[in-house]
C-alpha cells in the first residue's frame, strides 16, 4: 500500500489552510534526536483557556479547515484538555476530522472512548529494540496497558522514522521486520516508513541501495504475514508520491506557546512527488526510490489479480 495524493502543485503560500495542527503541549516523555518537538521542550505552554479560544477563532477565520491534527510534545500528557476540546468541537464543528499523533507510551484503557473518536491515531514506533522509540520500550517501562489499549483500537497505524545513520547498516531492516512481527496481531491499519526530515545531508548511493534492499525485505515479510493470517495490512513509505504535490502550506500550526506559523512550500524541483522530501534526501535518491516502490506496487497488484 502506497500513499497517494491528488495531482496538484503550488509555489505560492495557501491563504486558506485546510489543516490545523494544534501543538497541545511542549512537554514530551521522550527526547528523540530527529524530532522537531525538541524545539518546543524549553518553551512554556499557553493556558487551556487561551488555546481553546484561539482554536475557535482560527476555525472561524479559516472555514476551509477540514482536519485538526493533535500533536505535541506528547499530546496524551494533556489528555483531559484534548478530550474537552474534541468533545466540544464534535458538537460545534461536526464536519472536522480529528487525527492524533502519539508515541503511544501514555495510552491507557481509560482513554479508549476518546481514542475511538479520532478518525486516525498515528503511533510512532521506529523499530523493535534498536531505535530511539522501540517496541521493547513498552515492555521495559511496564507500559503493558498501552499495548492493551492499542489492541482495542481499529483506527490506528504505526509510523517509523528512518535516519541516515540507520541506513549505513546493510541490515537496518531486520529491526523493522521484528517490529512488524511483534505488532501484527494488534491489527494496525498500516505500517508506514518515514525518512528523517532533519537529515544533515542527502542520502549517498550506499544509503539508497541499503534502503531499497531493506524495503523489499520488509515488503516480503509483510506479504508472508498476510498470507499466514488472511489479512491485508500494507507497508507504505510516507511522502513518496507518484503525482505532483507541493501543498505543505495548507497546514496552519497553533504552537503550544501560543505562537502560530503556516508552513512554506518547498522549491518546485520535481515533475512528480514530494518536493519537501526530495530536498531532504536528494532529488536523485527520491526519484530512484520512487521508481522502485512503484514497480513493487505494480508487482503486488498483479499478483493479487
Amino acid at each position: 500500500m502506497i500513499d497517494n495524493v491528488e495531482s496538484r502543485i503550488s509555489t505560492k503560500l495557501y491563504d486558506k489552510p485546510t489543516i490545523l495542527s494544534v501543538v497541545t503541549t511542549s512537554k514530551c516523555n521522550l527526547d528523540c534526536s530527529f524530532c522537531g518537538g525538541a524545539y518546543y521542550m524549553n518553551r512554556e505552554d499557553s493556558s487551556r483557556a487561551f488555546q481553546r479560544e484561539r482554536i475557535l477563532e482560527l476555525l472561524q477565520e479559516n472555514p476551509a479547515i477540514k482536519e485538526i491534527h493533535w500533536t505535541g510534545g506528547e499530546p496524551l500528557l494533556v489528555q483531559r484538555k484534548i478530550e474537552d476540546f474534541v468533545n466540544e468541537l464534535k458538537v460545534s464543528h461536526p464536519h472536522l476530522e480529528h487525527h492524533l499523533y502519539t508515541n503511544g507510551l501514555k495510552l491507557r484503557k481509560s482513554h479508549l472512548t476518546l481514542l475511538k473518536d479520532f478518525e486516525h491515531v498515528f503511533v510512532s514506533i521506529d523499530g523493535y529494540k534498536r531505535s530511539e522509540r522501540p517496541f521493547m520500550r513498552f515492555i521495559e517501562e511496564d507500559s503493558h496497558e498501552a499495548l492493551e489499549a492499542l489492541y482495542e483500537l481499529d483506527n490506528f497505524q504505526t509510523w517509523a522514522v528512518i535516519t541516515r545513520d540507520q541506513l549505513a547498516d546493510k541490515r537496518w531492516y531486520e529491526d523493522i521486520v521484528d517490529l512488524h512481527r511483534a505488532m501484527y496481531h494488534y491489527r494496525p491499519r498500516a505500517f508506514s516508513l518515514m525518512f528523517d526530515a532533519q537529515m544533515p545531508k542527502p542520502l549517498s548511493p550506499d544509503h539508497i541501495m541499503n534502503f531499497v534492499y531493506g524495503y523489499l525485505k520488509i515488503q516480503e515479510n509483510m506479504e508472508r504475514l498476510n498470507v499466514q493470517t488472511g489479512e491485508s495490512c500494507g507497508v507504505s513509505v510516507s511522502k513518496i508520491f507518484e503525482n505532483e504535490c507541493n501543498v505543505c502550506s495548507e497546514e496552519l500550526y497553533l504552537n503550544a506557546d501560543g505562537t502560530e506559523h503556516q508552513l512554506q512550500n518547498a522549491p518546485a524541483i520535481l515533475n512528480g512527488g514530494c518536493n519537501q522530501l526530495a530536498c531532504s534526501i536528494g532529488v536523485g535518491a527520491y526519484e530512484y526510490i520512487k521508481r522502485v516502490i512503484y514497480a513493487e506496487r505494480k508487482r503486488i497488484s498483479k499478483d493479487e489479480q
